[in-house]
């Protein structure tokens, strides 16, 4: 996707590959040399401390098996209630669970969503709101106040993760205002939750680096990447 359509090299790869080995499953730890091969290169590029992939077949599923790994995480843990905090206005995908996931209504109204145990929080849309008046770094704190007024409603020990885009993307095409994520770690490191960081629409590249993550200083347990790497 980042290089372009029709281009006769890449079209060339896809056919070698087709010859060398043109299907094979990758359930159940089954693997290729190809896609061992992309594994490393995805790590390679990948923020410090990523260590594994897994592949799924779309944006929205990758994100439906990062719901699954963190309730599989605090089952382990022995932590009965697994809620996960979204944002307004955050896109995650169009399956039920990503669906609850996504802060948009258009992807509730009419389909009985969000579902439990998602919850969702002020969205870092800092143009074009009320709060203009203040400056992004009130603006920033203030998205890092209200995430934690709603883990503390909820009681800390029930909130399991939070997931969030570096850039908006469906929902705006919106940048953080500036210090949002140092302050919104902040909030997640002194609760113990999950940080995902969902850089399917922007990742590998689109902000100048490999990885969203990088660019603003951001420290995920889990990365969710797909556009730049797959074409969808």
């Amino acid at each position: 996707m980042n290089v372009g359509y029709g281009r006769q090299k890449i079209a060339e790869a896809i056919a070698e590959q087709a010859r060398n080995l043109a299907y094979c499953h990758a359930y159940v730890g089954h693997g290729t040399e190809a896609n061992i091969t992309l594994s490393k290169m995805i790590i390679d590029r990948a923020s410090e401390g990523m260590s594994r992939v897994y592949y799924g077949m779309s944006g929205s599923d990758a994100n439906e098996t990062n719901i699954k790994l963190i309730w599989y995480y605090n089952n382990v843990l022995g932590r009965p209630e697994k809620k996960i905090i979204s944002r307004q206005h955050g896109y995650h995908g169009s399956g039920v669970m990503t669906s609850s996931l996504t802060g948009l209504a258009a992807f509730h109204q009419a389909f009985d969503l969000p579902r439990a145990p998602i919850l969702h929080t002020e969205a870092p849309y800092y143009f074009r709101r009320e709060y203009c008046s203040m400056s992004e770094e009130q603006f920033a704190t203030h998205c890092a106040e209200k995430l934690e007024e709603l883990i503390l409603a909820e009681a800390p020990d029930t909130v399991a993760a939070f997931i969030g885009e570096s850039v908006l993307g469906t929902g705006g095409i919106v940048p953080p205002p500036a210090t949002y994520w140092e302050k919104i770690q902040a909030v997640l490191a002194k609760y113990d939750i999950l940080l995902v960081a969902d850089e399917v629409v922007t990742g590998l590249g689109r902000l100048g680096t490999m990885s969203d993550s990088d660019h603003y200083g951001m420290k995920p347990d889990l990365i969710t990447i797909a556009k730049s790497l797959t074409s969808t």
